[in-house]
């Protein structure tokens, strides 16, 4: 097994703290070299551990946000089918409403001319789109 390369520190640190060091490292019997090595290791693997994990929250929050935007575009998209489904309803009922209205005051036959040329201009309507007319 290999083992990591280290470096070496020499830092100088106030009798105060350096006592409480070796009183630190006594009680847990390992010198107070090896208490300062686990310190200095926890403290920066766990910044790298925070590093890391802000990065993932980061990323949760950003995927959070697209689903929230595919959501709404869902609904979107679902309340425009629905208007566009209310809207041919109501033109259709108005549509029956009228031609029926037309054909007891008119009669049958011109209800019938009139529906002939509404279809004849829906088809010349949509034709023009078709081709791409813009009139």
């Amino acid at each position: 097994m290999s083992e990591e390369r280290k470096q070496t520190y020499t830092i100088r640190i106030p009798e105060e703290i350096a006592t409480r060091i070796e009183d630190a490292a006594r009680t847990r019997g390992i010198p107070p070299t090896t208490l300062l090595q686990s310190l200095v290791l926890h403290k920066f693997k766990s910044q790298q551990s925070a590093d890391f994990e802000a990065e993932g929250l980061a990323a949760q929050t950003i995927v959070a946000k697209l689903e929230s935007l595919r959501k709404t575009l869902e609904l979107r998209v679902h309340n425009g089918d629905t208007r566009i489904e209310q809207l041919r309803f109501e033109i259709v009922k108005t549509r029956a409403a009228l031609l029926h209205s037309l054909d007891q005051s008119l009669g049958a036959a011109v209800v019938d001319q009139i529906i002939e040329a509404s279809e004849q201009t829906a088809r010349e309507y949509t034709a023009g789109i078709a081709r791409g007319d813009k009139s």
